[in-house]
């Protein structure tokens, strides 16, 4: 959800409030303080300073509420130990975030390029446990942001055109592969079709005059003993994970 329909559902749903329910449609405000209220709600440890920080990067946040110390405290459960925590996760996170918070009327940025600084944010300071002041990590947000705006304006027009060839290649080999494949099946059905219109005379043993002896040790000899010894390893790691 973009910023603009946030603000537009926190408008209508402060509207229900005022009216005291004579608006027809409510719609749902996870930022509502008075449906989510932050009082007595347990915080994680670096939930102040990371509102702090919020309100500092001019994302036109003015409030929070209840839902908003809920996502970031699920927030928490990334790893951030290796810096690199998976980005996905990450960024739904963020975006969970984001979309429990108030905003002004006027925004000054979208949903993308927020989600983006707050994400410097995290992995710089491995979750606001680095030795990083407030200031230092503002300023490589900026800085990172600043180099992101730069990049999509200068390689915007030969990025354009390098996704196009490589769609066109792409779909040129996708063509290939279908023409090869067509092929395949065509030369397989012409095989199939010649031997099944020849007649292959074949003798059929009779088994009751080559009777098996000794079953269980024909067995074991078919048997691989390391392929048996290596299927039980394998059956122990399993069992002990």
């Amino acid at each position: 959800m973009e910023f603009d329909e946030i603000v537009k559902q926190q408008a209508t749903h402060k509207l229900h409030h005022v009216t005291k329910g004579g608006v027809g449609k409510n719609l749902p405000d996870l930022s509502c303080q008075t449906y989510y209220p932050t009082k007595d709600i347990i915080k994680h440890e670096r939930f102040d300073r990371f509102w702090g920080l919020i309100e500092q990067m001019d994302l036109s946040v003015e409030a929070y509420s209840e839902q908003t110390i809920y996502a970031f405290n699920k927030l928490t459960e990334l790893s951030f130990e290796k810096g690199k925590p998976h980005n996905a996760s990450l960024v739904i996170r963020i975006r969970a975030i984001l979309s429990t918070m108030e905003y002004a009327e006027k925004l000054k940025v979208d949903v993308i390029s927020a989600t983006y600084q707050i994400r410097i944010m995290l992995k710089k300071s491995k979750l606001l446990v680095t030795e990083h002041t407030d200031q230092q990590l503002l300023e490589e947000v900026a800085a990172a942001n600043k180099d992101r705006e730069a990049k999509k304006r200068s390689s915007s027009p030969t990025q354009y055109f390098r996704n196009v060839f490589k769609r066109r290649d792409l779909i040129a080999s996708d063509t290939s592969s279908l023409m090869a494949a067509d092929l395949s099946i065509k030369r397989s059905r012409s095989q199939y079709q010649v031997l099944s219109l020849q007649k292959q005379p074949f003798k059929t043993s009779d088994l009751s005059q080559h009777p098996i002896k000794n079953l269980q040790s024909t067995i074991n000899v078919l048997t691989d003993p390391e392929d048996n010894n290596l299927t039980d390893t394998e059956d122990a790691s399993d069992n002990s994970q």
